[in-house]
């Protein structure tokens, strides 16, 4: 049987074969949040989050003659940039190109059109009914896609054998263990880093932005708080 994108994405795991998978990528993520090696397993992503971080400063002096930063824009760019980099392995270049690929597909991801809007109210609203006339939420293009850069990226760290400490490396171990979970799982649980990751980050540093703005002793503060902890670790 066909098995269905939507369906495998975190917020709509529902199948016996997805809860026994969330078992499984729960005990492998679980070292990044939880334990003494909390510290080992954050600090192997730290590099890709400092690259991204370079990129926003570089990006943001090459704006300093501008009148005023969109500081929407800003945030936008550099959440997208680390979750293309740390959930899906791939340089998104969202400080180096205007609306670049991956942000096209962010976007095409997190801004479905109405009637795709409308079915996903469907789906929430009337589960079973959703499952009888097979209602689909991904566009098939924004899925294509999605399993394309997980497909690429997979065979090329399988092929040259390379690790890089990730959250794609984390779901390729799991995927080695466990014949049942796929490069469908995986895409999908990649995804669900757009939501958790991309959107919701993105807001909460444009407001933290904002308040920095009208408070510098504050980002002075801040400033020194993160350069000492930088320092000790």
């Amino acid at each position: 049987m066909k098995r269905n994108f939507d369906k495998e994405i975190v917020w709509f795991l529902e199948t016996p074969h997805s809860h026994i998978l969330r078992i499984h990528i729960t005990n492998e993520m679980k070292p990044y949040f939880i334990g003494e090696e909390n510290n080992v397993q954050m600090k192997s992503i730290m590099p890709i989050i400092e690259n991204s971080a370079k990129n926003l400063v570089q990006y943001i002096r090459t704006c300093k003659n501008k009148n005023d930063i969109d500081a929407k824009d800003i945030c936008s760019r550099f959440t997208c940039d680390n979750v293309a980099a740390c959930a899906f392995g791939v340089d998104a270049k969202c400080f180096v190109e205007d609306n670049s690929e991956f942000q096209k597909l962010a976007t095409d991801f997190l801004n479905p059109a109405s009637w795709q809007m409308l079915i996903f109210y469907v789906a929430m609203i009337f589960p079973t009914f959703s499952k009888l006339i097979k209602l689909k939420l991904t566009p098939k293009s924004v899925e294509d896609r999605l399993m394309g850069i997980i497909h690429s990226n997979l065979k090329y760290r399988r092929e040259n054998n390379v690790v890089r400490n990730d959250f794609l490396d984390s779901m390729k171990q799991i995927s080695e263990t466990t014949p049942s979970f796929t490069e469908l799982d995986i895409a999908a649980h990649a995804a669900s880093f757009f939501v958790d990751g991309f959107e919701t980050s993105s807001i909460v540093s444009r407001v933290g932005i904002i308040l920095l703005i009208h408070n510098m002793l504050l980002g002075f503060m801040i400033t020194r708080t993160v350069c000492h902890n930088a320092r000790l670790n």
